[in-house]
């Protein structure tokens, strides 16, 4: 077994008690108040989505979705219809400090309700010419839950809002008030001990790969289940130097566990297969076609991601009968994305690829090996304009791949090659983590109907995986940079595109680029 590299000096015992609260049942206020809020834009249709559910659409979009009995409610943008505009920031937290007033949306009780400092959604455009300057179109904050100055993570207490020149363009709902039950000393904390737990819950992972535990915060977590309870929040890396870099996030117990933690690297049920010697002859359908493509002999993160956003989809055909075509699911190998690009990642409609990546790169095999450059993809790139391929969307599961005109002048000039015919393709321009909870609600929300980009950056910006703390060194740009920041690159005019809107684009004249800043 490889090591793992932790100091117990880093884990701190605290002074004082370490209050456990109990969640009180749900309400529908989050719920009332998404869809009464998207229900303000003309042409917006409420829809019955079965279970509970309710979708909010206009032009057959997902605009908003909410479920009383899971407490989920979320509003998405709409990109396409946004002005640039100034002081964002400043409306944003005042939006967010009267949403953290309302006390049908944050209860009042033991817990308190910080507004955490917006980041900017930025866009700009660029012809084969010149680049425009970036304008900033949404600023988004969060309303993060604290206890006695330590903050809640997890599934559960969820409040965000982004808003724009117009008003409020995205909210995000999932909060319950709670009461405390029990209480743990502070100084029960054994950091020796807590080392040992990390350790055993990086195990499989230390098989392989010797690993750095970089922080240990405590935190509480709320898994929207039974409580909300003190951990233990950290952070682990592996690889590096001039390599990409893996990073996972993790919890285990401060003192004792009061409900299940999530696990950190699952093992997953389903493994990729290895791609045919010989190309596959593609196949058209009129619902879209799925292809997954995950990185060889690496962690299971990347696995269980590539499960889970395949999962998310099929979820949303509980609800509106969706059912999307899983044609592929391999271990990722250069060829499926350069010379047999066509039987492989452009036989599919949307292509999910889950690997180690830097600028405009990629990595097939664990984070050293197997590289694939975006500007050694073909000369015909991806997508159906000339008749030879389907994909339609390509979405990059993995660190820095799409760097965006805020962080080097050239980011727009590998992908005039790629789209032929692609509408868009996402991912991160900064590190993400491995495990983050990205793909199973982009999933969900893609096969109801959401616009694949504003799904994306929504999903990946209202994730907390990603703390206002979290930072790397980036040697791209010289500079610590945050967690998570998501990106995203489309043909004009196809920003607010859905997982059904497939058909094949002409080469573009302009591209634009979508990205929230540092």
């Amino acid at each position: 077994m490889a090591p793992v590299e932790i100091d117990p000096a880093i884990i701190r015992p605290f002074d004082g008690a370490l209050p456990v609260l109990a969640l009180a049942e749900r309400t529908g206020a989050g719920a009332e108040y998404v869809l009464g809020l998207t229900a303000r834009t003309p042409g917006t249709e409420r829809r019955d989505l079965g279970a509970g559910a309710t979708g909010m659409y206009r032009n057959n979009r997902l605009m908003a979705y909410a479920d009383p009995a899971s407490g989920d409610a979320v509003m998405f943008p709409e990109l396409e219809v946004l002005s640039p505009g100034e002081g964002l920031p400043d409306r944003a937290r005042s939006v967010a400090a009267d949403l953290a007033g309302d006390p049908g949306l944050i209860p009042s009780d033991r817990t308190s309700a910080q507004i955490t400092e917006p980041v900017v959604l930025r866009g700009s455009r660029a012809s084969t010419r010149r680049t425009s300057d970036a304008a900033e179109y949404l600023a988004f904050t969060r309303i993060r839950r604290e206890i006695n100055g330590i903050p809640v993570v997890g599934r559960g207490s969820q409040a965000t809002v982004a808003v724009s020149a117009d008003g409020i363009e995205s909210v995000a709902h999932n909060w319950r008030a709670a009461q405390i039950v029990d209480e743990v000393s502070g100084q029960e904390i054994d950091p020796r001990q807590v080392a040992e737990v990390i350790v055993d819950d990086l195990g499989e992972l230390a098989q392989t790969q010797d690993i750095r535990i970089e922080s240990v915060e405590l935190a509480y977590y709320d898994g929207d289940g039974a409580y909300i309870q003190p951990v233990f929040r950290y952070q682990a890396t592996y690889g590096g130097g001039d390599l990409p870099v893996g990073r996972i996030l993790g919890f285990v117990p401060a003192v004792r566990a009061f409900e299940q933690l999530p696990i950190t690297l699952r093992r997953p049920t389903k493994f990729p297969k290895l791609a045919a010697p010989k190309p596959i002859a593609r196949i058209r359908n009129n619902r879209p076609t799925i292809g997954r493509y995950v990185v060889r002999q690496d962690n299971n993160g990347w696995v269980t991601s590539a499960n889970s956003f395949l999962a998310g989809l099929r979820a949303a055909g509980t609800l509106n009968g969706f059912a999307p075509i899983d044609r592929q699911y391999y271990w990722a190998e250069p060829r499926l994305f350069t010379d047999e690009n066509h039987a492989f990642v452009d036989a599919v409609q949307v292509a999910l690829t889950e690997v180690h990546g830097n600028w405009g790169l990629f990595t097939t095999l664990q984070n050293n090996a197997d590289f694939v450059r975006l500007a050694n993809v073909p000369a015909d790139g991806y997508g159906g304009a000339d008749g030879r391929g389907a994909l339609a969307y390509w979405i990059l599961h993995s660190c820095e791949v799409i760097p965006t005109s805020a962080d080097t002048p050239t980011s727009y000039d590998v992908w005039w090659n790629i789209f032929n015919g692609l509408h868009s393709a996402l991912g991160y321009r900064t590190e993400m983590w491995i495990n983050d909870e990205i793909t199973a609600k982009f999933g969900f929300w893609a096969g109801l109907g959401a616009p694949m980009i504003s799904n994306w950056l929504t999903t990946v910006i209202n994730d907390d995986s990603y703390s206002p703390t979290d930072t790397y060194y980036d040697g791209n740009v010289q500079m610590n940079q945050p967690m998570g920041r998501p990106s995203a690159v489309t043909v004009l005019g196809h920003s607010d595109d859905t997982i059904f809107d497939t058909a094949p684009l002409s080469r573009p004249s302009v591209l634009q680029q979508w990205w929230y800043n540092n």
